[in-house]
Order: C-alpha cells, then structure tokens, then sequence
C-alpha cells in the first residue's frame, strides 16, 4: 500500500509515531540532566538518595521530570551552600575583565 493512502501507524510498523519519537526525547531529556545532577553533586561530594526520572508520570502526562526526592537537613544545608557559591561566581567579574 502506498504509503500517502494509509493514514494510520498500522502501515509503518517499523517507523515510530510522532508521539513515540517526542516521549523518547523527552525522556533521554530527563535522564540527561539527572546524569548532570549526580555528577555535580558527586563533585560536590553530596548524595541525594533518592534522585531519579518519575517515569510513571511521563508515561500518565508526556512529561518527565527529575524527582529530587528527601533529604536530611544537613545534605540540604550543603546543597544549599553549594548554590550559593555557585551564584556568587557567576555573579561575580568574568575572567579578563578589565577594571
């Protein structure tokens, strides 16, 4: 059958749907910036134990999301150090700036 006479999924089983294609980049999406998440933390030397993609809820909505989880008060502190240095850098002179 000629491919502009079949209006259905069902006459390309090897192509994926449009929908397929969007939820897989959505997902490598997420799963991209949980890898950057851990190994900043890691670098930071802060463990947050319950980082992971909510792949049920992407698969319910189309959107996946970075689920932080809990964590004790102290590794929040950290964290939150963490940042705020990460802040101050960026706000602060760039590199070969002249007065």
């Amino acid at each position: 059958m000629p491919a502009d006479s079949c209006p259905t999924a069902e006459c390309w089983p090897d192509q994926p749907s449009v929908l397929r294609r969007l939820l897989a980049a959505r997902r490598e999406e997420a799963d991209a910036a949980e890898a950057v998440l851990l190994e900043a933390l890691r670098l930071a030397g802060i463990v947050l134990p319950s980082v992971g993609v909510d792949r049920a809820a992407g698969r319910r909505s189309g959107f996946y999301l970075v689920d932080l989880g809990s964590a004790r008060p102290d590794v929040v502190a950290q964290l939150a150090a963490v940042i705020r240095l990460g802040v101050e850098a960026r706000s602060a002179k760039p590199v070969g700036a002249t007065a």
